[in-house]
């Protein structure tokens, strides 16, 4: 609102009055704490030299900052230090699903479930699944006709890990990330069982091509990074890295994957969408 925008630039120098407003910016944050820098002798300064050392969602969830190894001053102009302060988080997601997919190899995927904010675990979850299920389906094309029905099996099995698990004593954040998995693998699993029952034996027949995938690929920027992107039929986007904090997931309908399709076209094509349907059907999703 005006009134914020207004609030945000007279309290310019003040960080700590800026980020009262956070939400206004970052819509799953609530609040950022900060801690006061040490500068030499001199000891910690007040918070307009402040280093952004945790955000906390509106769920409750803390993303802490760290694993990019990247300090964030808050001082200066307020249209910078805001913009400085995006980029961060961006980069610390970044850096954490990089280091859950390190680890992924020597882990089974409900074990990282603690250990990493509910965005790297179903964002990993889905890079894992459209990874796995383009293998199995590039192994039938080899000859390896039983490879689909061999990762259907051990989404089965996982899924039921998740299940007894959900069933556990858990906090309020980690039950809700865990439901989320869930809503997600339900849906991966469908699909995969739907590609199966269709004898579906290559990567460009419609019915993979059409679901949202997400995938790890260099970085057209160069220096051997690598970037996120989500892909649907002939439409690939990047990823943007915002923090959506632990938010309830809803399901998946064949409506809300009708409507990836539309949305992922539409910004393919620098045009505009406007989701229609029944209610309960997945649009907001």
């Amino acid at each position: 609102s005006t009134e914020t925008l207004l609030e945000i630039l007279s309290h310019g120098s003040q960080p700590e009055l800026v980020l009262a407003h956070v939400q206004a910016i970052m819509r799953a944050v609530s609040s950022v704490q900060l801690r006061a820098t040490a500068e030499g002798a001199e000891g910690a300064e007040r918070a307009e030299g402040a280093v952004e050392v945790v955000s906390l969602s509106s769920e409750g969830e803390s993303l802490k900052f760290g694993a990019a190894e990247a300090t964030l001053r808050l001082e200066g102009r307020v249209e910078v230090y805001l913009g400085d302060l995006l980029e961060c988080t961006r980069a610390e997601l970044r850096a954490q699903l990089a280091a859950a997919l390190d680890e992924l190899p020597r882990q089974r995927q409900n074990e990282l479930l603690f250990k990493h904010v509910a965005q790297v675990v179903l964002l990993a979850a889905q890079l894992t699944w459209t990874a796995r299920t383009e293998e199995a389906i590039a192994r039938i094309s080899a000859g390896s006709a039983a490879a689909l029905a061999e990762y259907c099996a051990r989404q089965r099995v996982d899924m039921a890990e998740l299940i007894a698990l959900v069933q556990g004593e858990l906090s309020r954040n980690e039950r809700q990330k865990i439901i989320a998995l869930i809503t997600l693998e339900t849906h991966s699993r469908d699909v995969n069982a739907r590609m199966l029952a269709d004898g579906v034996r290559s990567a460009a027949d419609f019915v993979w091509a059409s679901q949202l995938k997400t995938r790890r690929q260099p970085s057209p920027d160069g220096g051997g990074s690598e970037e996120v992107v989500v892909s649907v039929c002939d439409a690939e986007l990047r990823y943007s890295y915002e923090y959506l904090g632990n938010a309830q997931r809803l399901v998946v309908t064949p409506l809300t994957d009708r409507i990836y399709i539309t949305a992922t076209q539409a910004c393919h094509l620098h045009l505009g969408c406007a989701p229609a349907g029944p209610a309960g059907t997945g649009k907001t999703e």
